[in-house]
């Protein structure tokens, strides 16, 4: 298995999956994450793309009911049908329609989605939040007194030397993607969820040509509410010291209670180096 050390900005070792300059999290299999090429596309299929911990969790819970129209969570976690986790022989056996999810960037999703158009949700969220959600849940997973610490993780993010790379490659490989008016995709913020959920339920239920009552859309959006669905997933979800960890707080702006000043100007001026031509520069100065 093609693990590699790296060190963090002081010189502390540590250790990711490596697949084809890609990095992931050490625990991953390196077939598995190898063949996502090569996984078959059914022409019912929905993908959700986006950087880790940008609210796939959400989204994948907002399209399962839109899909079944019934205002009913889903009785599995998204990670079921997530392509750098699961195998094709467990993919194959989903029933349709599937909820397909990555944070792969689209050069390495399987190679059917191009020539079949599948439709692609792609879920943005401020990096700095993004970051924040990342360092808590790798926390999770690694052993206590071994993870680096939020200013190295900082840096490290920045770099791209964490798992799934940078924020920002992944936005800008994604824009590129955009600007090609031949592929179904759309956008969806977080932010715009949390804060008007049955707006963004009506512009899902368009992009998937779903016809969605006006209740269902509403009935939908109570259900999602973050409360309530660590309530209802907490049972089945991954725990960490009795806490299901991908269910933290569901809120915006948490990085605030987060960054120095010094770690936030050191963050701001990469975005502005990074983003400063890129459509969505202005999201999140």
């Amino acid at each position: 298995m093609p693990l590699t050390k790296l060190l963090d900005c002081k010189g502390n070792p540590y250790t990711l999956l490596d697949v084809d300059g890609t990095y992931f999290p050490p625990s991953f299999n390196w077939e598995t994450v190898k063949n996502i090429s090569n996984v078959n596309i059914r022409d019912d299929d929905v993908l959700l793309c986006g950087h880790a911990r940008s609210g796939t969790h959400l989204t994948f819970e907002l399209v399962h009911m839109l899909l079944r129209r019934k205002a009913e969570l889903s009785p599995h976690e998204k990670e079921s049908q997530t392509l750098e986790l699961q195998p094709e022989e467990v993919l194959s056996c989903l029933p349709s329609p599937r909820i397909l999810n990555t944070h792969v960037q689209f050069h390495s999703l399987p190679a059917q989605v191009q020539k079949k158009k599948t439709k692609i949700i792609y879920l943005m969220r401020d990096p700095r939040d993004v970051l924040v959600s990342r360092f808590v849940l790798t926390s999770n997973y690694i052993a206590k007194g071994t993870m680096m610490g939020f200013d190295e993780y900082v840096v490290a993010s920045a770099e791209g030397k964490v798992a799934w790379g940078s924020w920002f490659d992944d936005v800008l490989s994604w824009e590129k993607l955009m600007n090609e008016p031949d592929h179904p995709v759309l956008i969806v913020r977080y932010e715009e969820t949390k804060q008007d959920p049955v707006r963004v339920i009506k512009s899902i239920s368009e992009f998937l040509n779903i016809d969605c009552p006006d209740q269902l859309v509403r009935d939908i959006a109570v259900q999602s509410d973050f409360t309530k669905m660590k309530t209802t997933k907490g049972d089945n979800a991954e725990k960490r010291d009795g806490d299901a960890i991908h269910y933290r707080k569901g809120i915006t702006g948490d990085w605030k209670n987060w960054f120095t000043d010094a770690q936030t100007k050191y963050f701001n001026d990469i975005y502005t180096q990074k983003m400063k031509h890129s459509k969505f520069y202005e999201w999140y100065l």
